[in-house]
């Protein structure tokens, strides 16, 4: 999320629809972004503004989504999105940008991606201890075996006119502790 917030101007403003524990959220906040945090399960971390369904979400509680969908619905939550917001943007799987059922939303709505030059660690950043204190992770560091990236979707981006912007991007000078 701090690559991220490195390499993208992002409004006041945010919506996190898929906040479990709240990891982007906290992120962003500590950056001085006001964020609403809701997701279909309470995982009890005391984050969530509602306990809701965002496909159920009929107007915005944001101008801008940042969010790790669940992968099996990513499509649907980005589509859904666009509905309610000027911009969404997802961390999804590389091969996010595979396949034909995605066309409509990456043919038209997709206007950058930031694809991460190194896999990203496996371990959440921020863990809840058991005081209920928010902390770093300071156990092993893993790597992913999948290759990630920041996809950055925006309502009134013409992609077949203006193009998609690709940006390789690094997290490590923006972790602590790794």
């Amino acid at each position: 999320t701090r690559a991220l917030l490195a390499n993208c101007a992002l409004p006041k403003h945010i919506w996190e629809p898929a906040a479990g524990r709240g990891d982007i959220a906290h992120v962003l906040a500590q950056a001085g972004h006001a964020v609403t945090q809701t997701d279909l399960i309470d995982y009890g971390a005391g984050n969530l503004s509602q306990v809701r369904d965002f496909m159920a979400f009929k107007d915005p509680s944001a101008p801008c989504i940042v969010t790790n969908p669940p992968f099996k619905v990513a499509g649907e939550f980005i589509r859904h999105g666009l509905g309610l917001c000027d911009t969404v943007i997802t961390l999804n799987r590389l091969m996010f940008l595979e396949g034909k059922a995605r066309s409509d939303i990456l043919d038209t709505h997709l206007s950058e991606v930031l694809v991460f030059i190194e896999r990203p660690p496996m371990m959440h950043r921020w863990s809840q201890g058991p005081d209920g204190a928010w902390r770093e992770w300071e156990g092993p560091k893993a790597t992913s075996a999948m290759p990630f990236a920041w996809f950055i979707f925006r309502k009134h981006h013409n992609a077949k006119k203006q193009g998609t912007a690709m940006k390789r991007i690094s997290w490590k000078p923006h972790a602590r502790n790794v």
